[in-house]
């Protein structure tokens, strides 16, 4: 609001997706809740990227010409999708902003988000206390029982112990290196915000803390958007057409669909 550019990071496809009504579609928010924005000042040209939409043509279009694409916008909101493999070089935000709900990235992968962006402009994080739903597992040990006793064997082979009977891997040490990797990734995940701080630290930046503190008009603002997003979701799955079972398969194998085709409401053959 303050004509500004800014770039926009998280690991919530949910809350990009929030934040993309609310920025660009003034209609999904009721003026009456106080919302700290004019109808007149959410008229920016905002560009979201997540799971959804990745793989559509003018998005694969957008990321090839990125450093040029970008000179048309004015907020960038991307998730994971586009965590790796993109190097915005040419200037153009004027600030960075990073979400993190604690849920699928370590601090060095958020790092790595963070600096999609290559020129240095100020950074605000935003890192949740705890993970939302529970702890990741930190124990490598435990962690090889588990993917043994499920049978949840993709780069390793099995091999069975004949004396004992005990499942194992042909490639043992292999198998205990990548839980090892897995145990100090659940470990930055489950202390997000010690841990990227840290590495933010030893990387040369200035922390500057904000405090806890929330905004109950944003708050309110944001909800609106949900509720504006799940209602439309609501409205498509009840309009969508029957499709049989083959469709519904061919379908979930696609890495892009077209927005008509995202949202199937009923199979006629159920799975």
């Amino acid at each position: 609001m303050l004509g500004k550019k800014l770039m926009m990071v998280s690991d919530s496809k949910r809350f990009i997706k929030k934040l993309e009504r609310a920025l660009n579609d003034g209609s999904a928010i009721d003026d009456a809740d106080d919302t700290p924005e004019s109808a007149e000042d959410r008229k920016l040209r905002v560009w979201a990227i997540h799971s959804e939409n990745s793989g559509s043509e003018e998005n694969v279009i957008f990321i090839r010409e990125i450093n040029i694409a970008i000179k048309d916008i004015d907020a960038f909101l991307i998730t994971l999708s586009l965590s790796s493999g993109v190097d915005i070089s040419s200037y153009h935000f004027d600030a960075v902003f990073g979400v993190s709900h604690a849920v699928s990235q370590s601090a060095t992968e958020c790092a790595q988000q963070l600096w999609r962006y290559r020129p240095d402009v100020p950074m605000y994080v935003w890192v949740a206390k705890r993970p939302p739903f529970s702890y990741a597992e930190t124990n490598a040990r435990r962690i090889k029982e588990k993917i043994l006793q499920k049978n949840e064997m993709t780069a390793f082979l099995i091999r069975i112990d004949r004396e004992t009977g005990k499942r194992g891997a042909e490639k043992d040490w292999a198998l205990d290196a990548s839980c090892q990797i897995e145990a100090q990734r659940n470990w930055s995940i489950n202390n997000l915000r010690a841990d990227l701080r840290s590495l933010l630290e030893e990387m040369g930046n200035t922390i500057i803390p904000l405090g806890n503190g929330s905004d109950e008009g944003t708050s309110r603002w944001m909800k609106a958007a949900g509720i504006a997003i799940d209602e439309e979701h609501y409205r498509k799955v009840a309009n969508a057409k029957d499709i049989d079972r083959r469709t519904y398969t061919s379908r979930q194998h696609q890495d892009y669909l077209a927005l008509q085709f995202f949202l199937w409401s009923r199979i006629i053959n159920k799975i």
